[in-house]
């Protein structure tokens, strides 16, 4: 290889090299653009919209929300590993629940692979609530998961954000460690 080659093969390298790391901060900017946008608002509508979703452990027809009680809906998804890891945490809250007089509702869909699987070994069955996918996607359009909204009584919204931080804390802090 002549001194010629050598210098278009490194130029070569050096142009592929710039351009990776420009592809590299691109992608990594787009990421955390869009990681932080769905979570400004998972649902954009001040008032929860009543649904009906069938319980999961018997098919019978349920409403979303429940009449005249707060209720913290939960929305996971059977592919994360993250939700599959908080099911213990919501199996111990949801005994802490009634006693805040709060309901706590886990919302899936029905095109969720394996749902029975993924819930097999807990006790949560009773509180999943399978929703209808266009519904699911009407309240939870960027299917975040985990996370939560916060619905009074009165059916308006009143937080939501990802299971764990700061008002999922409070929740359970102050709400559900008073019961």
């Amino acid at each position: 290889m002549n001194d010629n080659e050598l210098l278009i093969l490194l130029a070569i390298i050096s142009s592929l090299t710039a351009l990776n790391l420009a592809l590299n901060v691109k992608l990594i900017r787009h990421f955390l653009h869009h990681e932080e946008a769905p979570m400004q608002r998972i649902i954009e509508d001040e008032e929860f919209p009543v649904l009906t979703a069938t319980q999961l452990s018997s098919d019978a027809p349920l409403a979303i929300p429940r009449q005249h009680v707060d209720t913290a809906a939960v929305f996971l998804q059977t592919n994360c590993p993250k939700c599959k890891s908080k099911l213990p945490m919501l199996e111990q809250m949801i005994l802490r629940s009634d006693d805040a007089n709060v309901t706590i509702q886990i919302l899936v869909h029905d095109q969720m692979p394996k749902l029975d699987k993924f819930f097999q070994s807990s006790s949560l069955q009773p509180h999943i609530a399978v929703l209808s996918y266009q519904d699911y996607l009407r309240i939870n359009r960027h299917e975040v998961s985990p996370a939560y909204v916060f619905i009074s009584e009165q059916k308006t919204i009143e937080a939501q954000g990802l299971v764990g931080d700061d008002g999922w804390r409070y929740f359970e802090d102050n709400v559900l460690g008073s019961a």
